[in-house]
């Protein structure tokens, strides 16, 4: 995030009022403050605009002192818990995401969870099956251990229960880039390149046996870079392919089919189903039908019927089905550069 003095007119103006956290920062609130009405105060400032940037100034930080007092403050600042040993720690973090199960705070090398004790058996059912991913071989684990996440550390403490993972600087949750990107969705080349990253997740979940049940735009980190992606959330709801599920988030509950509610069983078919609608949504159809994408001439019709079909059993046969999909609708691969300011994000 920027200094609030390299800020220029226009860019203040376009800060809605509900959004300070883009302006502020929650450490130096008072400071930043008095530095921009000194800079903007229509009695130093001679530019026409001084008037109305001054004046929302003052709207922005009126809002940010009732976000800070609230508790609601969604910008930089630093998470502080005690472990129950008495050991205290602090983590910085840019960006904090409301959860079903708690919440989420987004730092720049590192993520964390913060699971409310009420979701005390969903926090123990994470960490088991993220330390159940086994790799059968180097050669796994060369091409998956980045897809997967790494805990840096698991505790209970005095704001419930932290788990805390590895990140690295370039990766922006799927959410958060569609909320950033005009129109909110996502060219459908580079829609390819995710649906290629999880369908090959799909098939390392189901060959250690993983059905995840939560995959979609809130639990999937991707790299504008590198064209890669890592499922870092949701693993609270993961469960050992056909063992009784425990719950599942209601954006996996929107989607998947109405058998999964009479079996209530993990099936590694249903994290299948879950990532071509992500797809859908990635390409701006929220209601994950595909229907309203038909007349859209710049997505290949072979992808798109691929999309909208009927998962298959096999996730090795679904992953061949899109890749021979992808590869009749894009022809010959090129890398097509997604230019983003992360700076901008978080």
């Amino acid at each position: 995030m920027k200094d609030v003095t390299e800020f220029t007119a226009a860019e203040i103006l376009a800060i809605k009022v509900e959004q300070p956290e883009k302006l502020f920062t929650v450490d130096n609130l008072k400071t930043e403050k008095r530095t921009l009405a000194t800079k903007w105060h229509p009695d130093r400032c001679k530019l026409d605009e001084a008037d109305k940037v001054f004046a929302h100034i003052q709207n922005l930080f009126k809002v940010a002192e009732d976000r800070i007092e609230k508790n609601s403050w969604n910008g930089p600042a630093t998470l502080q818990y005690t472990t129950k040993d008495g050991s205290t720690f602090k983590l910085k973090y840019r960006r904090v995401m409301e959860l079903e199960v708690g919440k989420m705070y987004i730092g720049m090398k590192h993520l964390a969870y913060v699971i409310t004790p009420d979701y005390e058996d969903l926090f123990r059912n994470g960490i088991k099956m993220i330390n159940s991913i086994k790799y059968p071989k180097p050669k796994f684990e060369e091409q998956f251990k980045r897809q997967m996440p790494v805990i840096v550390k698991a505790s209970e403490t005095d704001i419930g229960f932290v788990v805390v993972m590895e990140k690295t600087e370039e990766l922006v949750l799927l959410k958060d880039l569609l909320d950033y990107l005009p129109e909110n969705k996502l060219d459908p080349r580079h829609v390819a390149w995710i649906m290629s990253t999880l369908c090959n997740i799909a098939c390392f979940l189901d060959m250690n046996g993983i059905a995840h049940g939560a995959i979609s735009p809130s639990t999937f980190w991707v790299s504008p870079k590198h064209h890669s992606g890592v499922l870092l959330g949701g693993w609270w709801y993961a469960r050992p392919a056909g063992e009784k599920l425990l719950a599942l988030p209601s954006e996996s509950i929107n989607i998947l089919p109405k058998e999964v509610f009479v079996d209530k069983v993990g099936k590694t078919v249903y994290d299948r189903k879950l990532i071509k609608a992500l797809g859908l949504e990635c390409l701006g159809d929220k209601s994950h039908s595909g229907s309203t994408l038909l007349k859209d001439s710049s997505i290949p019709s072979t992808v798109l019927s691929w999309l909208r079909g009927a998962t298959v059993p096999s996730a090795v046969d679904e992953y061949s089905k899109w890749g021979k999909a992808r590869d009749d609708g894009f022809g010959p691969r090129k890398f097509v550069e997604l230019i983003v300011d992360i700076n901008q994000i978080y």
